[in-house]
């Protein structure tokens, strides 16, 4: 992507308009659509082991997707830029 010129933050944050997706607080799930479009678009640029579940779980860790906790706070999302390296995730704070 990055040799496309193409932002992979730029990317995965375009399937939200960049706004981030609120859990309810109540619903625990392993995948969502969401997971699943960002998942197959990946596999179509050539990614590996991007399915829907490690999807979701990487969309929780970077704040795209930002559910509860069981007291009802909100969960911080990693603040920072995202860059893939020589197949590396590499989070810049």
């Amino acid at each position: 992507m990055e040799k496309r010129g193409e932002s992979f933050s730029d990317s995965c944050w375009s399937f939200t308009n960049g706004k981030v997706v609120k859990g309810d607080g109540k619903t625990v799930v392993a995948s969502n659509e969401l997971s699943e479009r960002i998942s197959k678009d990946l596999k179509k640029r050539g990614f590996k082991f991007c399915g829907p579940t490690i999807t979701y779980a990487w969309l929780q860790a970077v704040g795209i997707v930002n559910v509860t906790g069981s007291t009802g706070e909100e969960l911080s999302p990693v603040v920072g830029e995202v860059r893939v390296v020589d197949a590396r995730i590499e989070i810049r704070q």
